[in-house]
């Protein structure tokens, strides 16, 4: 692995890719973006002005693209790139990027994977990467650990599987987040950081780096995953059936159904841990050093 290409180097993950790779020595870094003002500034990368001239000669290519136009992308980039060099893609959700990836020719080498990590990372953390197999599952994972030695690999051989649980984990903790935010946006938030306490910070945290992410991403993740329609109803009936119990002043059901909650969720883990690690979060918070 001589030559590293990526595509779309100007975005907050190809920003990433571009700090991972200038790291590794006797790697030549080759960078696109539609936007060309977005790499300026940029060291120890090659900039190319056209796609052909980023990945014709390149050992890999790395698609950092918005989720709408990846499988195009990889149409064109794999009828570009020499033979038996590889062809990542990093995308959210996976069925058309996979299926684009399963219909390449055979003399490019796909790579499916899900960084589940954001562009703020560092690069020095191990972190959790899903890998789905397309062609061929040894030569393809072999090759995923040699670019991210040391990282948490986690396979997933069916590609559905993946988007239903990127419906939930991505995009309902998005959905929730989002609600949040909207439902005190009225509210002086200074007031709100007075009288918060340990919750309300790390709900406030997290929303707040939930907007600083991609906003195409975020609507993508809601827009774009079929299988978040079915997430959505679940959680539209579990809120009016909530709102329903507090409206009529039915304290005693709405008790019942939390302790339900708490025995079920007692029952996969260990809530006391989870408590514990909160409040370990929030002394990192207050004490950085």
């Amino acid at each position: 692995m001589k030559e590293v290409s990526i595509i779309g180097a100007g975005g907050k993950m190809g920003s990433w890719f571009i700090n991972f790779f200038s790291h590794k020595k006797d790697i030549t870094l080759k960078i696109f973006d539609i936007n060309p003002e977005s790499l300026k500034g940029i060291h120890n990368s090659i900039v190319a002005y056209t796609i052909e001239d980023c990945v014709k000669s390149s050992d890999v290519v790395i698609l950092c693209v918005p989720l709408r136009v990846t499988a195009k992308m990889i149409e064109k980039c794999s009828n570009l790139m020499k033979p038996k060099s590889i062809l990542l893609e990093i995308s959210s959700i996976k069925n058309k990027s996979f299926n684009e990836l399963m219909n390449i020719h055979n003399k490019i080498v796909p790579i499916c994977i899900h960084p589940m990590f954001g562009p703020g990372a560092s690069i020095l953390t191990k972190s959790k990467i899903i890998f789905i197999p397309v062609k061929n599952r040894q030569k393809e994972i072999r090759i995923v650990k040699k670019i991210f030695p040391g990282f948490q690999i986690f396979e997933v051989k069916d590609v559905d599987l993946h988007d239903r649980m990127m419906s939930i984990v991505l995009g309902l903790t998005y959905f929730i987040n989002i609600l949040f935010i909207d439902a005190i946006k009225d509210e002086n938030y200074n007031d709100l950081l007075t009288f918060g306490g340990t919750t309300f910070r790390i709900q406030s945290i997290i929303s707040e780096s939930i907007l600083n992410d991609d906003l195409h991403l975020i609507s993508s993740l809601l827009f774009d995953n079929h299988f978040f329609q079915k997430e959505l109803l679940k959680f539209n009936k579990s809120l009016n059936e909530y709102k329903k119990l507090i409206n009529n002043q039915h304290k005693s059901k709405f008790l019942k159904n939390l302790t339900n909650l708490k025995s079920s969720a007692q029952s996969s883990k260990d809530l006391g841990v989870s408590y514990s690690k909160m409040y370990k979060f929030m002394n990192i918070l207050e004490n950085p050093h």
